[in-house]
């Protein structure tokens, strides 16, 4: 352990690269380790894992990949066979939503999905109730559900969006 000190301190310019080339490393590679157990070895909180799966469509004439749009995944929903249940994610509507209340504008994050998704997930809320399949209709009132609680001016709100 002297030598090797002994030589490091002769030469301050290659132990200088080789403490940060491994300090690096060893960030770089917990780095990768954390998003590697986030999305792939930690299970997600849902009910069956294993059997929840998720459909694209695909043109024949062209050669990417496109998530369902709400219509076509109901019609699928309506014949197949091989699923027990269908629930559908809009992947087009997460996007952010400016909404207006007087003079103030706010940015709500919002997703569109169908009447069954919180069940066929078995996720239960906290307070209130989940969404239910009688929501799932054109015309229908808007439901709000949040991870977080709302302010009470976005609740009344609620009817203009």
């Amino acid at each position: 352990m002297r030598v090797a000190l002994r030589s490091l301190r002769r030469t301050p310019g290659f132990a200088l690269t080789a403490i940060l080339t491994l300090a690096l490393g060893i960030g770089l590679a917990t780095a990768v380790f954390t998003v590697a157990d986030a999305l792939l070895l930690r299970r997600l909180p849902v009910q069956d894992q294993d059997r929840v799966v998720v459909l694209w469509g695909q043109k024949s004439d062209q050669g990417f990949a496109y998530p369902l749009g709400f219509d076509d995944a109901r019609e699928f929903a309506r014949r197949t066979r091989s699923l027990d249940r269908v629930a559908i994610l809009a992947s087009w509507g997460a996007a952010p939503l400016p909404i207006r209340d007087a003079d103030q504008i706010s940015r709500l994050r919002r997703a569109l999905v169908s009447g069954e998704f919180f069940d066929v997930l078995g996720v239960q809320p906290v307070i209130g109730r989940a969404l239910q399949p009688s929501d799932d209709v054109y015309g229908a009132a808007p439901v709000i559900r949040s991870r977080r609680r709302f302010p009470r001016k976005v609740c009344r709100l609620s009817h203009s969006m």
